[in-house]
Parts: C-alpha cells; structure tokens; sequence
C-alpha cells in the first residue's frame, strides 16, 4: 500500500505540473491518504519535496493563471486531503477517543521505553505484566537504542540500515545501471548540467533516506514510500546508459537489454522454487529481507482459528508464552466488539486472575494455546484449573 501511494504522488506531480487536471490532483490526494494512515513519517518524508515543488510552482503564477490552477489543482487536493482527515479522526476517535491521538501513537505511551528516534530520549520503564511484553519492550528495543547511542554503534548500525534497503530493493543487478551510468558520466560534469527532474530525484531521496538514518528501528518496508522513486532513477540511468559505447561496440545498450532480462529469469526462478513440487532450488531468506522473502508475516494463530470456527459454539484462548522462547508474532488482538466476538483471545495470566475472565465469558469453551515452536498446538484449559481457581 505505501509503496502505491508513493508510485501515486510522485506519478501525480509531473501530470499536474504539466497538465493541471483535476483528476491528477486527486490522485495525489489519495496517495498522500494512504501514506497518512500506512507510513506516517516516512510519508511525511517522501511528501515534503514533492509540497515543495508544488507550492513554488503555484505561487509562481500571477493573475488569472493562479486562480485558474488553485482552482484546478489545489481545490481538488485540498478537498481530498480534508476527507482523509475527518475519515482518520472520526477513526482514532473511535479508537482512542480523541480524534488526535493515533492508536500507533497511543500504544508506544503505554507500553514502549525505548524511543522511535535517534535524538530522543528513553522514558521510564513501565510495569509489564507479562514476560512477553516485559522482554521485548525493556530488552530487545532497549538494546536497539542503546546501540544507537555510541559512535561505533550508530556508525554500524547506518551501514547495515544501507546494506538491508540495498539488498531489498536493488541487489546486483539494479546496482550495475547505477554504477555504470556514474562511471560513464563525461569530464566536466557539472551539478547545473543535470536535468531538473533528475536533481529533483537525487534530493527527493537523499532527504528521505537521511530522514530513516534518525530511525532507531528499521525494516526494509519502512522505505516502501521510496519505491517509485529508486526505480526512476534505475530508469534513469539505463536511458542514460543506453548511448554508451566501448570500442565502438554499443555495450551500454546490452547492458540496459539485459537488465530486465536477468530480473525476469530471478523472478521464474523464484515462481519455480515457490512451487509445489520437489525441487532442488530452494530459494529462501529469512534475514536479511529480500524481494522474494519466502517468510511473511504469518503465525500459527490462523490455523487455530479456522479450527475453533469448526467447533460450535464460542471460545475464549489463553495463550501461554514461555519465556526466552525466541520471538514469536502476538497473537493476542481481538475484534472491536469483544464480548460478541465469537473467538477471545486472551494471555495466560495464571489460574486464579485466568478464573476471572473466565467466569465473566460464561458457557464459552476455555483453551490453553502455545505458539511456540514450528507446529503451535491448542488443549483444552484444565477443567481442575477452571474448578478451582489453582
């Protein structure tokens, strides 16, 4: 979604610039929308020069030309951008009750220590009633921000922020255009000699990816806004590449021929590996991420419920989490109306406080769930336990 967005402003801004059609404005809007309620602050990022250039080509215009494109261009923008926020405050109203306040937002208050950025200090520690939490949020982010806060330490870590968007989002064969077309540049290369729309992608994305350099956490999807924008400039430096000669043999066109050829062949032959038949070629990527991860964001938790959907009636699950048992994807989330909600999911927080929710979901079937390990399984909650209170 945030990467469609992104391909949705940065698609808008030349048409609008050119033509000053309405439907081109909206477009924009709704990708600025998107991006709103996907990525925040790294939408926030990849928007700015894009408002820049808009604004200084808005209020360049004089007269008659200013009202006709505030008319064409801004109207519609603005009209769109207001329907997304009252669509997002009427939301977080909803979820927080206050229209201002991001659900995002509200849970870091609650329960996160470490900050989301460099220059930001840590909060206090909170009280966490569950080792689960307790863990992730005091250990495994504390340490990331801790990381961040050496020379050394920060040092490394921007490197491997570098080498992990690298290997997602270009890897050898996208790099070759890039490199080729910086070599290949003629003495005497000037700054002033580049087009407007290049140096705009240069600046565009050297704003943003200095931007997630102040991130102390980082996935590869937190770049997704920028996607349009790397594959412009890949663009970019095969069109430039494609007039390149060595020994007046036209090397710079097969090297841009053969780009899209070797991405098509990696794409068959992940279609191939990910088939469901014995093969030989096993192309898998847990860490670090790539644009064929074979691992999605997926749990066992889907399993479990396509098997109580099978069984009559209403369940409540306790999910038992053993400590230090490697990290493992939550699967305590609920619908909005619980107590109508057909399956509760709940965590294991001992016998006698598990008694309470249990009495308060009467004539529910009780489950114990673990998530650990390859094959997550689910028993029936202990009927001495569900007795007794012990």
């Amino acid at each position: 979604m945030a990467a469609t967005a992104g391909a949705l402003i940065l698609g808008a801004l030349p048409r609008i610039l050119r033509f000053e059609r309405a439907r081109d404005a909206l477009l924009m809007g709704l990708g600025l929308a998107i991006l709103a309620n996907s990525r925040p602050y790294e939408g926030f990022l990849f928007s700015l020069p894009v408002a820049v250039v808009l604004l200084f080509w808005l209020f360049k215009k004089k007269g008659a030309r200013w009202r006709e494109s505030m008319w064409r261009v801004a109207a519609p923008l603005t009209l769109a951008l207001v329907l997304a926020a009252l669509a997002s405050g009427f939301y977080f109203w909803r979820v927080t009750g206050n229209p201002f306040l991001m659900p995002q937002k509200l849970n870091r208050d609650t329960y996160a220590a470490a900050p989301y950025f460099v220059f930001q200090s840590p909060k206090p520690i909170r009280a966490y009633h569950h080792e689960a939490l307790r863990y992730f949020y005091e250990v495994e982010e504390y340490a990331a921000y801790g990381n961040n806060h050496s020379i050394g330490g920060a040092a490394f870590l921007a490197l491997v922020k570098a080498l992990l968007l690298w290997i997602f989002f270009l890897g050898p064969a996208l790099t070759l255009p890039l490199v080729m077309a910086i070599a290949i540049l003629p003495r005497g290369w000037t700054w002033a000699g580049v087009s407007w729309e290049t140096r705009f992608l240069i600046l565009a994305g050297a704003i943003f990816f200095l931007g997630l350099a102040l991130e102390v956490f980082l996935f590869a999807h937190y770049a997704a806004p920028a996607t349009c924008l790397i594959f412009a400039m890949v663009l970019l430096a095969m069109r430039h590449l494609r007039h390149w000669q060595w020994r007046k043999k036209p090397m710079g066109l097969f090297i841009a021929r053969a780009v899209p050829v070797i991405c098509f062949s990696m794409l068959l032959l992940r279609v191939i590996a990910a088939a469901p038949i014995q093969s030989s070629l096993q192309l898998k990527s847990e860490w670090p991420e790539t644009w064929y991860s074979a691992i999605p964001v997926k749990t066992g938790r889907a399993n479990i419920e396509a098997q109580l959907n099978g069984i009559p009636g209403n369940h409540l699950v306790f999910v038992l989490y053993k400590p230090r048992a490697g990290y493992v994807y939550d699967w305590v989330h609920n619908e909005a109306e619980i107590d109508r909600s057909r399956i509760v999911w709940a965590r294991d927080m001992g016998a006698a406080q598990n008694q309470e929710l249990i009495d308060y979901f009467k004539d529910r079937h009780v489950w114990l769930a673990d998530p650990a390990g390859e094959q997550p399984k689910i028993t029936e909650y202990p009927a001495h336990s569900r007795a007794t209170g012990e």
